[in-house]
């Protein structure tokens, strides 16, 4: 049991290192999108990369926010105008979103 105690730190630990470039990738891949974009002119939204065969275009997503409680309750609040009903559905909803147990292994560093 030690040994798999020992690789599963092991693979943590890589895991933990891949998430830390993977985070610094994106972040260098957001900075290049933003700067082309910008260069872009408007009438530009697809181009096409022969060498490597590759066609790149822009496309506009609607990226929406998560719904918070302080969100939910502030429209459930302008909806009901009611704050006591407001206060129960939030309650409701939280009480009864589905949820699963499991178990995972934690680690901490000592001294």
């Amino acid at each position: 049991m030690n040994t798999d105690i020992i690789n599963w730190l092991i693979i943590d630990d890589k895991i933990n290192k891949y998430n830390n470039k993977c985070k610094e990738l994106k972040e260098l891949r957001k900075e290049y999108q933003e700067k082309i974009i910008n260069e872009l002119d408007n009438m530009e939204t697809e181009f096409t990369i022969e060498k490597i065969k590759i066609k790149v275009r822009v496309s506009e997503i609607n990226k929406y926010s998560n719904f918070s409680d302080k969100y939910l309750l502030e429209k459930f609040n302008e909806y009901f105008n009611d704050k006591e009903i407001s206060d129960e559905l939030l309650k409701y909803l939280k009480d009864n979103r589905k949820h699963n147990k499991k178990y995972i292994l934690k680690k901490e560093l000592l001294g």
